[in-house]
């Protein structure tokens, strides 16, 4: 736990004048400092670490200023007191590792992000050819084997996304553990996108993490069929990476693949829920109606990723209860 109250990590300080303007990078948020902000305002919370006390902080401020500061600094949302983040009640978050704010070379990582891609397809046909023949010489499931595959799965499906932002001049603020809908055990990495990111560098971000999962899909069925003792476990943790890998491309709310067919059809924020409210709306549908061919061909885009958001998750519960049904 923090014992004193550190400036989030994903602020973005810029002087405007005699001012000074705060930038939430994460939620695109903007405070401006009018009571406080001046060149000591900024030298004050920048100190602010989450490891020294605020009211020792050497400085021109009394300790009523000091407390007034903190109190507007955590009304904006600006600082926290502790490694759990401000989400939702179902979804807590909490943060195991805070790297130190330094400039990166990005040269290392853009290698990684190529070798990423330039793998993907060769992960993929690997995955998939020697799928029938794991599932040949499988025994059992592996229990150790699905828990595997889903803690390394997630965590480098994160890691992923890092080194993706990385590669492009990001930053990285912050690795942690995640409970989605207070059901679904997963990880989070919070990073930084440049402003000026092109299109190919935003959808490599959201796609490096479907990415890790295809490439560690194919190299455990590779080391299932190569190590015949290891065979269920590597089938195990194969098949989680190749789930995890499907339900992302999916679109379903929150996921990668949500987020990658909104960049490509120009929508800001989810694509699964434009594509509802745009279906459900007649006057929006006509609206898309009246734009010709490129309206109709938006408008079938819709409707595939609705079709999708439901035909993959249903597909993949009948296959993984049809793998669980051969071992019963």
């Amino acid at each position: 736990m923090m014992r004193f109250p550190m400036l989030c990590r994903w602020l973005d300080i810029r002087k405007d004048g005699e001012t000074y303007r705060i930038r939430n990078t994460l939620t695109e948020e903007e405070f401006v400092c009018t009571e406080y902000g001046d060149e000591d305002f900024i030298a004050f919370i920048r100190r602010l670490d989450g490891k020294t006390d605020p009211y020792r902080i050497p400085c021109r401020y009394s300790r009523e200023m000091i407390a007034g500061i903190l109190q507007q600094l955590k009304e904006c949302g600006l600082i926290r007191t502790s490694r759990w983040l401000n989400r939702s009640v179902a979804n807590p978050a909490y943060s195991l590792f805070i790297p130190k704010r330094k400039s990166v070379n990005p040269l290392p990582f853009r290698i990684l992000s190529g070798l990423m891609i330039l793998l993907l397809c060769p992960s993929l046909l690997t995955a998939f050819v020697d799928l029938p023949r794991v599932l040949e010489a499988v025994r059992s499931v592996s229990i150790p084997g699905l828990l595997c595959g889903s803690v390394l799965g997630t965590a480098l499906h994160e890691a992923g996304h890092a080194v993706a932002a990385l590669a492009c001049g990001g930053q990285v603020f912050e690795f942690g553990i995640a409970l989605n809908d207070l059901v679904v055990p997963g990880a989070y990495a919070l990073i930084e996108r440049k402003e000026h990111t092109s299109l190919w560098q935003d959808l490599q971000i959201d796609a490096a993490g479907i990415e890790t999962n295809v490439l560690l899909g194919g190299l455990f069925f590779h080391l299932a069929l190569r190590i015949p003792a290891w065979v269920d476990f590597f089938t195990m943790a194969g098949i989680i990476n190749l789930t995890m890998m499907l339900l992302n491309l999916a679109g379903i709310m929150g996921c990668d693949g949500a987020h990658i067919l909104g960049r490509l059809l120009g929508i800001r924020g989810e694509a699964g829920e434009e594509a509802g409210d745009v279906l459900l709306h007649r006057d929006q549908r006509e609206y898309w109606l009246e734009k010709g061919i490129a309206g109709k061909a938006t408008l079938a885009a819709y409707v595939l990723i609705l079709l999708m958001q439901a035909a993959i998750p249903a597909m993949m519960i009948v296959e993984l209860l049809g793998v669980m049904a051969c071992f019963v």
